[in-house]
């Protein structure tokens, strides 16, 4: 089951908002049995040559972005990304085939919605409200 507290949804819609290229955060925090608690965000850099139409993220940055996450006494869970314009709200085939971690998620700004995923295919979504606090957002789905 994914865990993750309304304060990571307001960050993930702020650094995720660009409505013109595909933007990226590392989604940090701990694993405690087949649970993940998602307790911050690291914001990453989009490297592809075509931002508009798909993100990546090289090992290099990877690497100090975990560094980050460890010093924070975290662990890089998953991948956040945008899908800016007239993009799909859900993930793409190739967001689901070339998904390495456990947690992932894609932030629509048109629609405000985040649609979690993992690399079975398995979704959840939901409509990120910033100003509303509410309980602590679990997805049930076995997250590999």
């Amino acid at each position: 089951m994914i865990h993750c507290t309304p304060n990571v949804h307001v960050r993930l819609s702020q650094k995720l908002s660009d409505r013109k290229v595909e933007c990226v955060a590392a989604l940090i925090g701990k694993k405690v049995g087949s649970d993940y608690y998602i307790t911050e965000i690291l914001t990453a850099r989009n490297e592809d040559g075509d931002p508009e139409k798909r993100f990546f993220v090289s090992l290099r940055q990877m690497e100090q972005l975990t560094v980050q996450a460890h010093h924070k006494g975290c662990m890089i869970l998953g991948i956040a990304h945008s899908h800016p314009g007239a993009l799909p709200v859900s993930p793409s085939t190739a967001d689901i085939l070339n998904c390495r971690h456990a947690v992932n998620a894609v932030y629509h700004p048109e629609t405000r919605s985040l649609t979690w995923f993992n690399s079975q295919g398995e979704t959840g979504c939901q409509v990120v409200q910033p100003s509303v606090r509410k309980p602590i957002f679990t997805r049930n789905f076995a997250a590999v």
